[in-house]
């Protein structure tokens, strides 16, 4: 009988350390967000930089990053990053797609303490860079224009419209820097 007990004796041994050993803290968000993989879509990376009013970079604070896919849907591509030193942040993704008329775009919620901020990407290479004409709610945005709108669910939103710089590797680049008020 002893042989069984010292055989169980390092399966014992192993459950206890597992058991007592204080558990691993998640790892922390990466200031680079992956929302789609190779070969969903046209590449897309944003680059930016989030700041306070007075343009002193923020770090360590939470952006969620949200798009519809190619067929207008939302779901897949939502995440959520922390920017990194500087404030600095990079998002890569796929090109949005569009729905109901309305201009592709990215939507970002940054949260900051107990406030929330709410802004949205638009494409310059976008020619509807809004909503539909029928809607008449809104004018056409000329390119990297910065305009401030109140949405019915989440109050005031800072959109802006920013150029797309299409690299040799076919990568579809963005900079959009998020300053809070």
């Amino acid at each position: 009988m002893p042989r069984r007990r010292w055989r169980l004796a390092p399966l014992a041994a192993a459950l206890l350390v597992t058991l007592v050993a204080p558990a691993r803290a998640a790892a922390p968000v990466p200031f680079v967000l992956h929302l789609a993989g190779p070969g969903e879509g046209t590449p897309l990376v944003i680059r930016g930089r989030l700041v306070d009013g007075f343009g002193t970079p923020l770090a360590g604070v939470s952006v969620r990053v949200y798009h519809a896919d190619l067929h207008g849907e939302y779901g897949k591509y939502d995440g959520t990053l922390t920017t990194g030193a500087n404030g600095v942040y990079e998002v890569r993704t796929t090109r949005p797609g569009s729905y109901g008329g309305y201009a592709a775009h990215v939507h970002y919620v940054v949260t900051r303490g107990s406030t929330r901020q709410y802004f949205q990407l638009l494409f310059a290479d976008d020619v509807r860079k809004r909503e539909p004409a029928e809607k008449k709610k809104f004018p056409v945005l000329s390119d990297s224009l910065l305009r401030l709108w109140k949405a019915p669910k989440h109050g005031l939103h800072t959109e802006e419209v920013r150029p797309v710089v299409i690299g040799s590797d076919r990568v579809h680049r963005v900079e959009r820097d998020l300053q809070l008020r």
